[in-house]
């Protein structure tokens, strides 16, 4: 257990964070932000003295106007990584909440935001959309599958919601989700259209099968220098 104090503050609290196995998770703003993801129950916050036990691990805290380590940087970019085996565990409506807040904090052209998420936790839905190609099979077996689509009339709409999916990878690998993205073309699109009876002025980019991972897949970058160039194009 670990108090901490902040000068400026009359008291102290315990911050705990939850989670069978955890990922290193960073805490950002005042502490009226943190009481309120506590109350989403991602947090245990209490004044009171707590016995640590298994599955209870101690988050460090970022106050308002420090920034992250490099390392910690990148560890929350390469924590994400393609996850296609899940374990048959609910996902919490808090949870898939919180992931739909930082996918739509993701910048868009001329602020349009044209995207749209269908969550799917339907067992016949996740079966049908599973047989849409070869490489969405995953989403059978996920307890949810999140379709990405984005209004056509918005020329930058890919972009956007490619945006705003690579958010929602972030975002899930940094809860101690997993999840996988996989691309849909536009004949491929038509069966998920008439599987979830989304308009045709709505674009589809992907589908997103998510989970709690049954398969541990250690942290990665895919860095190469000699894919960075400096002012001018360099040919190897």
């Amino acid at each position: 257990m670990i108090s901490w104090k902040k000068p400026g503050l009359q008291w102290s609290r315990t911050l705990l964070y939850y989670y069978k196995n955890p990922a290193p998770l960073n805490i950002r703003g005042p502490i009226s932000q943190i009481q309120e993801r506590a109350e989403v129950g991602l947090f245990a916050d209490t004044d009171k003295p707590v016995q640590p036990s298994v599955g209870f691990f101690i988050c460090k805290v970022h106050w308002r106007g420090e920034t992250m380590e490099p390392k910690e940087v990148l560890d929350f970019f390469c924590r994400r990584r393609s996850v296609r085996r899940y374990l048959k565990k609910a996902i919490p409506d808090t949870t898939l909440d919180l992931l739909m807040k930082s996918a739509m904090a993701a910048p868009s052209g001329n602020n349009a935001q044209p995207w749209a998420f269908i969550i799917v936790r339907d067992v016949k839905l996740k079966e049908e959309l599973s047989r849409v190609h070869a490489w969405v099979y995953m989403a059978n077996e996920a307890p949810a599958a999140i379709v990405m689509l984005g209004d056509k009339g918005s020329q930058w709409w890919q972009e956007d919601c490619a945006a705003a999916t690579q958010n929602l990878l972030l975002a899930a690998a940094n809860l101690g989700l997993g999840a996988v993205w996989c691309g849909i073309k536009e004949d491929q699109a038509k069966a998920v259209r008439k599987i979830l009876g989304i308009p045709p002025e709505m674009g589809v980019l992907c589908i997103v099968p998510i989970g709690y991972p049954a398969e541990s897949l250690s942290p990665n970058t895919k860095f190469r220098k000699d894919k960075v160039h400096w002012d001018r194009f360099t040919k190897p």
